[in-house]
């Protein structure tokens, strides 16, 4: 469709949402409550594709959004998800649109590697023996039962190993490839161009030269 953005121009936006998001970051420091607990939990107002780049490259700018959760596995195959005033490895954070998406913390204790629970909401590389080795693909989804207070899952996440090529760097790398080919086809043309056009002066000359001659012949 022609009014759906371009990857290049999502990829910008990207970029240019992460550098709002550390301005304010660093322009207006969070506060916290009196008692010195976690700051109190906002909802994400960005895209998750932007959550899901600052978690793998500045997740201090997730703090004020993020929320110690816990998991309960229900009948019928349902995840729940709750927000938690105990400490926990992990971390839920709601979207802007009621959703909530969820992540372990960087304390996490590779244990969790075993626990049925981060099987049901996440599909994780085979043979990994610690969870140093991996990397967010994709955030599991929750859908609301009641907004802010627990939630659904909706969809599995994705825990790949960071050795492993990631999708955004392939798109990266088709753009520079697509950037740089456009780039060359450009210098071409405006090389043909500017020949065409030295050429056409060259025409030109000659032809203003030979009609001055005739010019003077009738003269004469």
């Amino acid at each position: 469709m022609a009014d759906q953005p371009t990857p290049l121009q999502r990829l910008l936006l990207v970029e240019a949402g992460l550098e709002q998001l550390n301005r304010q970051l660093l322009n207006a420091p969070l506060q916290s409550p009196p008692s010195g607990g976690r700051p109190v939990r906002q909802p994400w107002p960005a895209e998750e594709q932007l959550l899901t780049r600052c978690l793998r490259r500045t997740p201090q700018v997730l703090i004020a959004y993020q929320n110690h959760a816990e998991l309960t596995d229900q009948q019928q195959g349902r995840v729940l998800l709750e927000p938690s005033a105990q400490p926990s490895p992990l971390q839920l954070c709601e979207l802007s649109n009621g959703d909530a998406v969820v992540w372990l913390s960087s304390q996490a204790p590779d244990l969790l590697l075993d626990s049925p629970s981060l099987r049901l909401i996440y599909d994780i590389a085979a043979d990994v023996t610690s969870l140093q080795q991996l990397t967010v693909q994709r955030l599991p989804l929750f859908k609301a039962i009641m907004r802010g207070r627990s939630w659904t899952l909706a969809r599995k996440g994705e825990l790949r190993l960071k050795t492993a090529p990631h999708p955004e760097e392939a798109m990266n790398a088709a753009i520079d490839t697509r950037l740089e080919r456009l780039e060359k086809e450009m210098a071409r043309l405006s090389a043909k161009q500017h020949v065409a056009l030295r050429e056409m002066a060259v025409q030109l000359q000659t032809q203003q030269e030979q009609l001055d001659h005739l010019l003077r012949l009738k003269r004469s």
